[in-house]
């Protein structure tokens, strides 16, 4: 009766609800999908259904087939030991609905949505190994969004605070494992411009903007590719940044946006992952460090705090609280 349940559990998208123990058996694919089992390298062992040569599924998104070879339906993955160590589901290709996952003990270690194109959305809940909620928010367009919350092993709250598509903004409070502030702080973290609004009002007076290829600045959405842009001032023998630089990856988003003045870095210097989410913000004045440099962890969580005054560290802080994933 238990594995009964679970296999319709994980036909509809498996939960940390159901036994992590589950049998290595044929799996509930859909109409058009068939199962497939093999052995990874490291050791485990994976289940998926697919779409097998010669067939096409047209009947769930329109306009639009599942090709031959597809993931499509329910899969799943154990642990060399045998236990269930993720489960999931695709859709034509895609992950799409509740996808979890488990430690080796068979405690649950997270679970989160995929909204069917590739995204996270939706609530995300992570644990550790003895059971405690690690991280408790929220995704939409597959960043972190709305509030957050973290947690220590013991259960007392590490940190809080709030994400916008992905930036932490508003007030952000840290706490030590005895429940006293560590640091509270507020953050206003403006979105970087999308590189399509760049052109050569851009640079300050004298400078010119340069780009990898003619004219890149005048890209448009959908053009993909790693690319930069910059201004700078041209000499006779030589050419000085000088004023905002962007770089952006495939996704067409910036993975990095700097300002210099006349060769030295100057102004807001923000680096970013491939999501969007900040890892580096650094404010400089003439070529010096001068004002806040933060350094953020998975997911845009603040880990230190430097404070400089024209080059000279004036105080430092760094996160008491867990860094995810546990290690």
């Amino acid at each position: 009766m238990r594995i009964a349940a679970c296999l319709l559990c994980i036909a509809a998208g498996v939960g940390p609800g159901c036994a992590a123990q589950l049998p290595r058996s044929r799996l509930m694919c859909p109409e058009s999908a068939v199962a497939h089992g093999h052995a990874d390298k490291d050791g485990y062992f994976r289940e998926h259904c697919e779409i097998p040569s010669g067939k096409k599924d047209c009947r769930y998104y329109a306009g639009s087939c599942t090709v031959p070879g597809t993931s499509h339906g329910p899969w799943r993955r154990y642990y060399p030991n045998g236990q269930l160590a993720e489960a999931g589901a695709n859709r034509n290709g895609f992950a799409d609905g509740d996808n979890s996952t488990w430690y080796p003990s068979g405690q649950p270690r997270e679970q989160f949505f995929w909204d069917g194109n590739g995204g996270r959305v939706g609530l995300v809940t992570r644990w550790f190994e003895n059971g405690q909620i690690a991280q408790r928010g929220q995704f939409a367009h597959n960043r972190p969004s709305g509030a957050w919350q973290a947690f220590y092993p013991h259960g007392q709250r590490a940190w809080q605070g709030t994400y916008d598509d992905g930036r932490p903004t508003g007030d952000w409070t840290f706490f030590n494992p005895d429940g006293t502030v560590s640091l509270a702080i507020t953050l206003a973290l403006a979105a970087p411009r999308p590189f399509w609004t760049w052109g050569p009002q851009a640079c300050p007076d004298g400078g010119q903007l340069y780009g990898e290829g003619p004219e890149t600045y005048k890209r448009q959405p959908g053009d993909y590719g790693a690319h930069s842009a910059g201004c700078y001032i041209v000499g006779p023998s030589s050419s000085l940044p000088h004023g905002p630089s962007v770089t952006w990856n495939g996704n067409e988003l910036i993975t990095q946006q700097v300002t210099n003045d006349h060769g030295l870095r100057h102004g807001l210097w923000i680096s970013l992952d491939a999501w969007g989410a900040p890892t580096l913000v650094e404010h400089y004045q003439h070529g010096q460090l001068h004002g806040e440099r933060l350094t953020f962890g998975p997911e845009g969580v603040l880990v230190k705090l430097v404070r400089y005054v024209q080059g000279q560290v004036l105080d430092e802080w760094q996160s008491p609280a867990p860094v995810w994933p546990p290690r």
